[in-house]
Order: structure tokens, then sequence, then C-alpha cells
């Protein structure tokens, strides 16, 4: 018999200033309806930050694992430690311009991403300049491209 469990997904949003609340508000509620069972990574030092979701959403976090994303300097090496706790199948990166510039640059120098990653991130790029054709090629973009080719190619 097939596994009959909902797929799992854990979302990494580290930052809760700007529009970074609201997006994961709306997340949470289409995985959520999606029938993923739902983890997030935050900072837990913001817990006020969340007191609005909770005030607009009764009940809304609480159909969500939480987990404490402030662990260090490196977003990606916390991201795999959230997975591994979270046991979820997949990261989706609520930004994925945080992290998307160092590990670009990363990855065309060679080092990777930890390999618990490998294959389970996804994510919303809001500004995929290495991805764009039209943006004025620099040394930076160069490397930036080089990296996400090489992360592409690699799986």
């Amino acid at each position: 018999m097939a596994d009959q469990r909902n797929k799992s997904i854990l979302l990494f949003e580290p930052q809760t200033k700007g529009h970074h609340l609201q997006y994961l508000q709306y997340l949470i509620e289409d995985f959520l309806a999606g029938g993923f069972d739902v983890s997030m990574a935050y900072d837990r030092e913001t817990d006020k930050a969340f007191q609005r979701i909770e005030t607009a959403h009764p009940g809304l976090l609480d159909r969500t694992n939480q987990l404490n994303a402030r662990r260090g300097d490196d977003p990606l090496k916390t991201a795999a430690e959230c997975l591994e706790e979270s046991g979820a199948d997949e990261l989706f990166l609520c930004c994925l311009d945080e992290v998307s510039s160092k590990l670009f640059r990363k990855a065309a120098l060679g080092p990777r991403p930890p390999k618990a990653l490998k294959g389970k991130i996804s994510g919303i790029f809001i500004r995929p300049r290495p991805l764009d054709p039209e943006e004025p090629e620099s040394f930076n973009l160069k490397i930036k491209r080089a990296g996400m080719n090489r992360l592409l190619k690699e799986g």
C-alpha cells in the first residue's frame, strides 16, 4: 500500500519586516489549503510580529509546526538543520533572494549547499537577476550565473 500521508513542506522565513510576514501568512494558508503538512522556521525572537497573524486569522499558526530559524550566520545551513528537524519533504524559501547571491557566488567557486537540501529547495525569487537576459552584464552577474548554472546542472 502506498504512503497516504500528506506531503510536508517547511516554509523558511527568517525575516519579519515589510512584506515578509504577509507573504508568509499567504503561503501558510495556501499550502494548508493544498493539503500540505506545514512547518515554518522563523526568528522566534520576533513572536510579537506573529501575533498580528494570529489576531487576523485565529488558529492558523496552531496548524503549523514552528521552529526557530535564529541559529547562526549561514541561512542555508540553518535551513538544512530545520528541514531535518521538521521531517518535511521540501524546503520552501519564502524569499529566495535572501540567499541566492551568496549561494550562486559560492557555487561558482566550488562550495555547494548542504547535501540535505539537494533536490528539495523551492521558493519565490522576487528579483531573479541572474535569470534575466536583459540584465546588464557585469563581473558579479557572470559569477552568479555560472554558480546558478552549475547548481541547475547538478540538480
